[in-house]
């Protein structure tokens, strides 16, 4: 209905700028293009001067200077005037800023160019008189049906070059008897791309009303008066930009609008529409027939309206020719049902004329497909309207139905709802707009049972069956799809996702479809199998993946700080059933899931039944958006939740049951959590009593050598009997060493032990110090001071990951980057073999630690064997 009227080069930015212009009853126009002069009451603006500091903020090489819109409506016209400056600023920008596209419908609107200038070097080049201006006819849309009969004046603009200043003017009239002496237009007041500056004004006769309402915008216009008329006018000089937000709901006015309006009600746009909406004629009398026949046999008027509805639904097409007087008013029902085709106010007004004559209350409905939740914000106009629908007034309910549909099931009322925000209903006396009140649907519109069962043999093969049940708007929807792709297509499709789980996977029977259009129930059923020899081969046993595929609406929410609210999926009521059949096994099965948020609920729960685990997964939308940009970020964090609990990983190996990660025996876990508690007191006793020892062990002749030598086979046996505590100890001696004997009472033995991560290399570098050892030990122990800082990160990041075993074990085996440093001691004392044999012999102290270290090892790991390593590891 609305229509674009300006250049090419005005990105989507501008388009709330330009008016959104009503097709109207033809007139006196002609298709041509005229040239001269704009009209005396336009006032000429200075063009602004470029700011250096914006250049850098200019995208595809134009920099808008100036936008100018002035408008002067009368009574049988309306006279739009254009401006538009910018600055080639890159090569990029040149196509575009050499062109100039306006749009216009020959039946009622003629366009005058009355300026086409390059600024160069301050030089002022007129190219109209050697533009190339061409009228062309192009139907952008017909893809869809639709027919608008708009005509497009193409100008190619010879010689423009990077740093010109391109300067255009035109202007375009609307005669019209469509809606005499009414005036609707809109302002957009920021941008995402520099504009110097904006500027509106509008000339309105100084006796009438004009509603003006601003939306996400402070800017308000400046009065003047003109003879018999006011100046309106918005200026925006150098406005902040605001970058577009993914996500943001199309009702909502990221840029900020300023709606313009002669009408000041809604029941004046009502009053308008009247005369249009009137049924006209009688249905014909094939058609009549028909009606009066479902009139005998379905004496419940929610029946009568169910087989109205398949008739407009089914039997007739959707085309939409918004030429002249088809853009707002309807066809007559006889001529619609006779050609076979309609827009959406010819099958509603149809739809409308059958059930009154079947003695149903129902009229005609205007509402907008992207702004209609915005509606109650906008000035009442006759021209926000994108889109017509039925309203059913049924013993005291509102009903709404979009006659449009296709492949639409169920019998009224249950069918799918029908809700574009609001709609204003064409009915004498109407002076409001109406809600269309949300339905969250109370029980699944889509749900899915995946069935996996492995063979009872050794070596097992999978079978796999999958049924998917469709209802309500996720019926209508697939029953789409359906009809649109062949069911090759749909087996291909769903094939190719199991291939991507489970390799070699084969489908072994047809996909099959079972249609119950009455109950809107649609469900499809395959069946697949993976031979034994792949599942071997996939490793698929140990590590078999599972994914809640279909519960994916939330997981693009995007996170951080938001500016918009964020437009959610509608009507989300989804299950998904997960069967694992696993005979003589029981796979850990995942833990349960409960997040109740602002935007949905979402469940997983497990049931073991022997050798049968069931996965129930639930997601229920709460809201179609989120209103507040704040909340966006708490929503993203619920999503990525879900997103996580969708995809597992089942060890269909394992015999032990209970929940993933947890041990399911409680004896067990008991008896474990007090060994483990038991193991890590008795090592620490152990290391206790060992430190005690070991502090006056070898007083006597451990000032005769230097650091702390130990052979290397000791080094190695008592490392991996105590999970690398004994390296700690060496290190400790080392420094103790080098406090008392090497006289640095600075030094702090025990940190210096702890962070050895830190000191290992300072106390090569004192070892190579003394020995004076050659470069190439020196770099070696470098290199091995760095790979242990590089290993404990990664232990680290393991660690964080849930992988405890890896961790454990990389934490237990880090000794071996001390290995070199050990190694020069000993050869700082290769003059000294009576320490080096002393300290290298075994001991009942050398006994306590390696029982103190077995003991450490099942302290460590027994949180591992308790709670598992998650899913970050194994499965």
């Amino acid at each position: 209905m609305g229509k674009w009227l300006g250049m090419g080069l005005a990105r989507a930015f501008l388009v709330g700028f330009l008016l959104a212009l009503a097709a109207a009853v033809p007139a006196s126009a002609a298709d041509d293009v005229g040239q001269g002069p704009p009209a005396p009451w336009v006032h000429e603006l200075a063009i602004p001067k470029p700011r250096p500091a914006r250049m850098r903020e200019v995208e595809d090489g134009v920099y808008y200077l100036l936008s100018d819109t002035q408008i002067r409506p009368a009574h049988d016209s309306e006279v739009f005037f254009r401006r538009n400056v910018y600055l080639v600023t890159d090569r990029s920008g040149l196509e575009e800023a050499a062109r100039l596209d306006v749009d216009f419908d020959p039946s009622f609107e003629h366009v005058v160019l009355h300026r086409i200038h390059v600024i160069r070097h301050g030089q002022v080049i007129d190219r109209l008189p050697d533009a190339n201006v061409r009228v062309v006819e192009r139907e952008s849309d017909l893809d869809n049906g639709v027919f608008d009969g708009l005509k497009t004046v193409h100008v190619e603009i010879k010689d423009v070059e990077v740093g010109d200043v391109v300067d255009l003017e035109y202007s375009w009239e609307q005669r019209s008897s469509f809606w005499p002496g009414e005036f609707f237009g809109d302002i957009t007041t920021e941008w995402s791309v520099p504009e110097e500056e904006t500027h509106y004004r509008l000339l309105w006769p100084a006796d009438r009303t004009l509603t003006i309402r601003g939306r996400n915008t402070k800017i308000v216009p400046s009065k003047t008066r003109e003879g018999d008329d006011i100046s309106y006018e918005w200026t925006n000089i150098d406005a902040a930009l605001i970058p577009g937000e993914d996500g943001t709901p199309d009702w909502y006015p990221t840029w900020g609008t300023v709606e313009l309006s002669s009408m000041t009600s809604w029941a004046q746009v009502v009053n308008w529409a009247l005369p249009l909406y009137a049924v006209q004629g009688d249905l014909p009398p094939e058609l009549a027939a028909r009606v009066d026949a479902i009139a005998k046999k379905y004496p419940k008027p929610e029946d009568r309206i169910t087989q109205a509805m398949r008739i407009v639904e089914d039997e007739l097409r959707y085309v939409s020719i918004d030429i002249g007087t088809q853009s707002f008013t309807p066809r007559p029902p006889a001529e619609v049902f006779r050609s076979g085709y309609g827009d959406c106010k010819d099958k509603s007004e149809l739809l409308v004329a059958m059930l009154r004559r079947l003695g149903v209350e129902a009229y005609v409905a205007l509402t907008d497909t992207k702004n209609g939740p915005a509606l109650p914000q906008m000035a009442p106009a006759a021209n926000i309207y994108d889109h017509a629908i039925v309203e059913v007034r049924l013993r005291g309910r509102n009903y709404w139905i979009d006659p449009t549909s296709a492949h639409a099931g169920g019998r009224f009322p249950d069918i799918a709802p029908v809700d574009y925000g609001y709609g204003l209903p064409i009915v004498p006396g109407q002076t409001h707009l109406d809600r269309m009140t949300p339905i969250f649907p109370s029980a699944p519109t889509y749900r899915t049972v995946e069935r996996y069962i492995l063979s009872g043999d050794a070596q097992p093969s999978l079978g796999l069956t999958v049924a998917t049940t469709y209802t309500g708007d996720q019926a209508d929807t697939m029953r789409n799809s359906v009809a649109s792709k062949s069911l090759a297509k749909l087996e291909s499709d769903y094939l190719d996702f199991y291939q991507g789980l489970y390799p070699g996977i084969a489908r072994d029977k047809p996909l099959r479809v079972v249609d119950d259009r009455e109950a809107n129930r649609l469900t499809t059923y395959e069946s697949y199998s993976l031979s034994a020899g792949q599942v071997r081969h996939d490793k698929l046993l140990g590590r078999f993946p599972v994914k809640a595929s279909s519960l994916d609406d939330y997981n693009k929410v995007p996170s951080g700080v938001r500016k918009t609210p964020y437009q959610l999926a509608a009507n989300v009521n989804k299950a998904h059933v997960i069967v694992v059949v696993t005979p003589g096994h029981a796979p850990p099965a995942p833990k349960a899931v409960d997040i109740d948020g602002a935007a949905f609920h979402y469940t997983l729960d497990t049931v073991r039944d022997g050798d049968t685990l069931t996965l129930t997964y639930r997601l229920v939308g709460k809201a179609d958006a989120v209103a507040k940009a704040a909340d966006v970020s708490g929503i993203a964090d619920d999503a990525q939740n879900v997103t996580d609990g969708n995809y597992w990983y089942l060890d269909l190996n394992s015999t032990a049951g209970g929940t993933m990660g947890e041990t399911p025996m409680p004896l067990r876990r008991i008896v474990l959590m007090l060994a483990g508690l038991v193991a890590a007191v008795l090592a620490a006793g152990a290391a206790a009593f060992a430190l005690r020892i070991g502090i006056a062990a070898d007083e006597a002749y451990a000032q005769d050598g230097v650091f702390y030598p130990v052979a290397l086979r000791k080094f190695l046996l008592m490392n991996l009997a105590t999970a690398g505590l004994y390296a700690v100890f060496w290190m400790w001696k080392c420094w103790r060493w080098q406090r008392t004997y090497g006289r640095d009472p600075m030094i702090a033995p025990f940190w210096r032990a702890v962070f050895a991560v830190v000191w290992l290399h300072p106390l090569f570098e004192e070892a190579s110090r003394l020995a004076r050892f050659g470069r190439h030990l020196r770099l070696a122990a470098g290199l091995c001071a760095l790979m242990l800082v590089l290993w404990e990160i990664v232990a680290l990041g393991l660690g964080a990951a849930h992988m405890v075993v890896a961790m454990v074990v990389m934490q237990g085996f880090a000794f071996i980057w001390t290995l070199p440093v050990a190694i020069a001691v000993n050869r700082l004392n290769t003059g000294r073999p009576e320490i080096l044999r002393a300290n290298s012999r075994t001991s009942d102290l050398t006994g306590l630690a390696v029982a103190g270290g077995l003991l450490a090892w099942i302290a460590l790991l027994a949180p591992a064997i308790l709670f598992g390593p998650g899913k970050g590891l194994l499965g």
